[in-house]
């Protein structure tokens, strides 16, 4: 395995499922209920989810960078 491939793995194991875990956890709630506030996370499960969203984004750009390498 070279450093790309490593590099590579390394990245998808970074990404790994939270966001479609999240999708899963909050695909049943209302618009109200995902304004609320989810446990004591002090965030909104839109919150939560949209964090989700930005850090599987930034990953699929860093591998895309890495691909073209």
């Amino acid at each position: 395995m070279n450093n790309k491939e490593l590099t590579l793995q390394a990245l998808e194991t970074v990404r790994g499922d939270d966001l479609h875990r999240a999708r899963a956890a909050f695909a049943h709630l209302s618009d109200q209920q995902m304004d609320q506030e989810y446990g004591v996370s002090g965030k909104t499960c839109r919150e939560i989810l949209a964090g989700y969203e930005e850090r599987e984004k930034a990953v699929r750009d860093a591998t895309a960078w890495v691909e073209a390498l």
